[in-house]
């Protein structure tokens, strides 16, 4: 089945809240174990509860499990190295939404679950994202503001200069090649063919 067809992800009007999807990979030792899928969770479970103990123990061959011990990585899939799986580290106390805010994630998140922290892994893809940490100083700090605070007003007087309503769809674009004048359609689809034949 692909990955399309499994994510269940998105928003649930039953419980008010926005719901995912998630792949758990369970590692041992660096070794990876058969992953499983989980539907429905709400952005708001932590990772701790959100992962289904049971099934996990079997998948890792263990009997007791405490979830306060299991060390989660989010899945870097922005990742370009070739020689050890890029992971994300995340605290087993925060939510789902917090864990994924910010993160680039296809189709549904995979997220490695270990007894043990790893080791054999790039942890530097943490790094891509951000650590959080602001270094700027204070005065380019209040510049940047003071910018972005004249450039949304400006934004403003242009919006409301358009004329058009705010809840009108915009206007569409064709992404199919304009006909020259005088072109048929039929000649201009046998250029795009000609064309694909030469580069071959």
């Amino acid at each position: 089945m692909s990955r399309s067809s499994q994510n269940k992800s998105g928003y649930d009007k039953k419980s008010s809240a926005f719901t995912w999807t998630v792949e758990w990979l369970p590692l041992e030792l660096g070794e990876m174990k058969k992953s499983f899928i989980s539907f429905r969770l709400k952005e708001s479970t932590p990772l701790c509860d959100a992962v289904p103990l049971s099934v996990l123990a079997r998948s890792l061959g263990k009997e007791n499990l405490e979830k306060e011990s299991l060390c989660f990585y989010l899945d870097n899939c922005v990742s370009t190295s070739a020689h050890q799986m890029s992971l994300i580290p995340l605290s087993s106390s925060e939510s789902l939404a917090t864990a994924l805010k910010d993160k680039i994630i296809l189709e549904f998140p995979k997220i490695y679950v270990s007894s043990v922290p790893v080791l054999n892994a790039d942890l530097s893809g943490y790094h891509g994202y951000g650590s959080g940490k602001a270094e700027t100083s204070d005065d380019s700090s209040t510049t940047s503001s003071e910018s972005e605070t004249s450039s949304d007003s400006e934004l403003d007087t242009e919006d409301s200069d358009s004329g058009q309503k705010s809840d009108e769809p915009p206007e569409e674009e064709s992404s199919k090649a304009p006909l020259l004048e005088g072109q048929k359609k039929e000649e201009a689809v046998a250029d795009i063919i000609e064309i694909v034949h030469l580069d071959k």
